[in-house]
């Protein structure tokens, strides 16, 4: 937009409805700032919204590789992510670390990170299918097929490891 042959490119002044002016501005200095600003639990939300919303690959991989970083502390309940599926109610007996991983995985198939769906599908293969489908239905409604699918498998795959006759 700015340096493409878009009308925006020689505009002194770009109005950016619905942006939040300390979002974009962390998104500016994100972008141009010589000192590299770091990630944190509060920013990478809107950072990685902003990146994809601009195509900055490079930044959508560095907020990739964030969530990778501290995949371990927010799938082990050490570290909450924002909760960003409104009107999500989770159920009474269901356990914030896993449902963290399926909020994680939702984050990472809708903004297409790859390493960071291969995680949470990782993660995932220690959830039983009964807490699946009793506990965290909602969420798993809002998985892409595959995902699910290699969840399931996981979960199959773990489960023939423990009852495997020789």
């Amino acid at each position: 937009m700015f340096t493409s042959n878009f009308m925006e490119k020689s505009k002194t002044e770009i109005a950016l409805p619905g942006k939040k002016n300390a979002e974009f501005q962390g998104l500016l200095q994100m972008v141009y700032s010589m000192v590299e600003t770091p990630f944190t639990i509060e920013n990478y939300f809107y950072l990685l919204k902003l990146a994809d919303e601009y195509q900055m690959e490079v930044l959508l991989r560095k907020c990739e590789d964030f969530l990778v970083a501290v995949s371990g502390s927010i799938c082990a309940g050490r570290l909450s992510i924002h909760n960003f599926l409104t009107g999500f109610s989770s159920s009474q007996q269901s356990k914030p670390e896993k449902e963290q991983v399926l909020v994680l995985l939702i984050l990472a198939q809708e903004y297409k990170l790859d390493r960071l769906i291969t995680v949470c599908v990782r993660e995932a293969r220690y959830f039983s299918l009964k807490e699946l489908k009793e506990d965290y239905q909602e969420l798993c409604d809002l998985l892409e097929p595959i995902n699910y699918c290699q969840v399931l498998e996981g979960i199959i795959e773990r489960m023939d490891g423990r009852f495997c006759v020789f």
